[in-house]
């Protein structure tokens, strides 16, 4: 966090000098509101300001008045510590008339500010060809909005480019530009009423980010990170960074972001060959996917796929031919498809929206167990083939069964299924997917409870061991609702 001294000083003052060492000095914290400060309504005042721990490095006098342009704000040029050079900021004026008194704010901001969307830091060469400066800086990711440092003034141009790591190129080819031509006149519009505590409490949520834009269903989902980044597109977006801001915002946003909340690692894959992998509860921005694809599941040291796989786009229309099937993801909506593991069938949700020009897809299991029983359960869940036949519980079906602990209260987000066990891996026939529950497989386990069709609650009961008695009968009560 920058740390600014400053201080407020009388305009008509004859002795300029002698008023600016009398001067108290406050202090002003970035991202902070000051404490407010009281002056003479009928006098004009100015600021300074100057870098902490510059004890002479002070700006010029900056006017405690709107400028005459009226939307337009005081370009400040603070001196940093090497001799002549500055760091240009804004400073914006408001002020609020009430009765015959008036509030005024003073609004500090950089020339620009950066907000990456990539799910991770990413490293930043600028370039600033009229004044020979070359610098590196970090951006960091998740929609987090940073100042960045440019040299010079808004009247000079700079050479902005991305790049994951060393070993990937630049994800802008050629460069990308950054100067104040790339706005319209209309930039520092002022809005006809001002009220301070409005803006103010705008400012409050200016840094909130709300990346990844998957809305409040992920919310509580903690999201794992440091793993490789596969290369990827963006686009850029100028805007002003937030409302009441002056700051000309580069916005990153990537293509696209997947999600993965399956339970397992899945491959993207694209004519056999793996294009990234993404882990259980991890998000990246994916390498573009202009033809069809396949998911990929690795276990037991084979591959297993999906059926072929296509993002439907926007610029579709009817005029516009493109072979449709069945594992076609729309823009807004969701689909199923299958993996064959083996012995086992995975069946992956895909959820597809667009949120702030991105293109967001979520990959998860269409069932999650949460258990709010006070002891461990076994789950059995096994996929049978629609057929007119009777099927047998499966034989060992311990070998087969995984448990879930009591709920702790922490989290809400249960235990998603990722495979289903065929009773019948060569069918065609479409699948009926059944959960069967028990509290020791030694006792028994509970009639099977179909869950592919709608469900509200039912009974059913498991047998468990008592100290008082041999056996007991547990009822319980089985909800089903949509994720």
């Amino acid at each position: 966090m920058v740390f600014l001294p400053l201080q407020i000083m009388d305009a008509a003052t004859d002795n300029k000098e002698q008023e600016f060492r009398n001067a108290q000095i406050h202090i002003v914290g970035g991202k902070t509101a000051a404490p407010s400060i009281f002056i003479n309504n009928s006098q004009n005042y100015y600021l300074r300001l100057r870098f902490f721990g510059l004890e002479s490095a002070w700006t010029g006098d900056i006017p405690l008045r709107e400028h005459a342009t009226g939307s337009q704000p005081w370009l400040v040029k603070v001196p940093l510590q090497e001799r002549g050079q500055f760091l240009s900021i804004w400073c914006r004026i408001c002020i609020q008339n009430f009765g015959k008194s008036k509030r005024i704010l003073a609004m500090l901001w950089p020339l620009f500010m950066v907000k990456s969307n990539l799910p991770m830091s990413v490293k930043v060469h600028m370039e600033t060809p009229t004044l020979g400066v070359h610098l590196d800086s970090v951006v960091n990711g998740k929609g987090e909005l940073q100042q960045l440092y440019c040299p010079g003034t808004v009247d000079h141009s700079h050479q902005i480019t991305f790049q994951l790591d060393e070993g990937n190129p630049s994800m802008n080819d050629p460069y990308i530009p950054l100067n104040y031509t790339l706005v319209d006149k209309e930039f520092f519009t002022k809005s006809s009423m001002e009220e301070i505590e409005v803006i103010l409490e705008s400012l409050n949520h200016c840094f909130e980010s709300k990346w990844p834009y998957f809305e409040d269903e992920l919310e509580h989902i903690e999201w794992v990170m440091g793993f490789s980044q596969p290369f990827t597109h963006v686009q850029v977006r100028y805007q002003n960074a937030c409302p009441y801001s002056c700051a000309l915002l580069v916005e990153v946003l990537p293509w696209s972001l997947i999600a993965n909340c399956l339970g397992t690692p899945v491959s993207l894959m694209l004519k056999g060959v793996e294009l990234c992998s993404v882990q259980h509860h991890a998000i990246i921005a994916p390498p573009r996917l202009e033809d069809n694809f396949h998911l990929g599941i690795f276990t037991g040291g084979t591959w297993f796929f999906s059926g072929p796989l296509q993002l439907a786009k926007s610029d579709w229309s009817q005029s516009f031919y493109m072979p449709k099937i069945t594992g076609t993801i729309p823009l807004e909506g969701t689909i199923r498809t299958c993996i064959k593991c083996d012995l086992d069938l995975c069946i992956i949700s895909l959820t597809s929206s667009v949120r702030n020009n991105i293109r967001l897809l979520r990959f998860a299991s269409t069932h999650v167990l949460s258990n709010y029983l006070s002891t461990q359960v076994q789950v059995m869940c096994f996929a049978v083939p629609d057929a007119q036949k009777v099927w047998d519980f499966p034989k060992l079906a311990e070998s087969h069964c995984f448990s879930i602990a009591p709920h702790s209260g922490k989290s809400c987000s249960g235990i998603p299924i990722r495979q289903w066990f065929m009773l019948n891996r060569e069918t065609s026939s479409d699948y009926l997917l059944y959960i069967a529950f028990s509290i020791d497989p030694a006792l028994g386990w509970s009639c099977p409870i179909r869950v592919d069709k709608p469900l509200v609650r039912m009974a059913f009961s498991v047998q468990a061991r008592d100290l008082s008695v041999s056996v007991l009968n547990l009822a319980i009560y089985f909800c089903l609702e949509d994720i």
